[in-house]
C-alpha cells in the first residue's frame, strides 16, 4: 500500500490520469473533426484572400495603365476646348463685324432717305413760296400799272383764240 500511496502521490501518475482524461474529452468531442474544419476554413480563406490579392494586382495594373495617358488626354481635351474656344471668338467678332456693317448700310440708307425727304420738302415749301411770291409781284406791278393788266388780259384772250 505504501507503492501505491507513492504512485498516486507522485506527478507522473497525475500526468497519465490527466492525459487519460483528455484522451477520453477528445474521443467525445471529436476534436480532430473540428481541427480539421478549422484548418479546412483557414486553407479556404488563403485561398480566397490570394485570389483577391491577384484581382486586386490586375485592377491596380490597369488604373495605372489607364492613369498613364491621363496627362496626354487632359492636355489633348484642353487643346480642344482651346481651339473651340478660339473658334467661337472668330465667329462671334465675324458676327458682329456683319451686324455693324449692316447697321452702317440702314444708317447711310435712313440718311440718304431723310436728305431727299428733307430735299422734296424744301423744295416744295420753295415752290408754292416763290408761287406766292411770283403772285405778289404781279399784283404790286399791275396795281402799279394798271395798263399792263389790260394788255396781259388781251395777250390771254390772243392765246384761246389760237387753240
Amino acid at each position: 500500500m505504501e507503492i501505491w500511496n507513492t504512485i498516486v502521490s507522485s506527478n507522473t501518475f497525475n500526468f497519465l490520469v490527466m492525459v487519460g482524461i483528455l484522451l477520453f474529452i477528445a474521443k467525445k468531442i471529436d476534436i480532430m473533426s473540428i481541427i480539421e474544419n478549422a484548418l479546412t476554413s483557414v486553407k479556404n480563406k488563403i485561398s480566397d484572400s490570394e485570389k483577391e490579392k491577384a484581382d486586386k494586382k490586375l485592377y491596380l495594373q490597369e488604373a495605372n495603365k489607364s492613369v498613364e495617358n491621363l496627362d496626354n488626354e487632359i492636355e489633348e481635351t484642353l487643346n480642344k476646348a482651346k481651339e473651340n474656344a478660339d473658334n467661337l471668338k472668330e465667329s462671334i467678332i465675324n458676327s458682329a463685324n456683319l451686324k455693324v456693317e449692316k447697321m452702317k448700310n440702314n444708317i447711310e440708307k435712313l440718311v440718304e432717305m431723310e436728305e431727299k425727304k428733307a430735299s422734296s420738302e424744301l423744295i416744295s415749301k420753295t415752290a408754292v413760296r416763290s408761287k406766292e411770291l411770283a403772285f405778289q409781284k404781279i399784283r404790286k406791278i399791275l396795281e402799279d400799272k394798271p395798263e399792263l393788266h389790260e394788255k396781259i388780259i388781251d395777250k390771254c384772250i390772243e392765246q384761246l383764240g389760237t387753240l
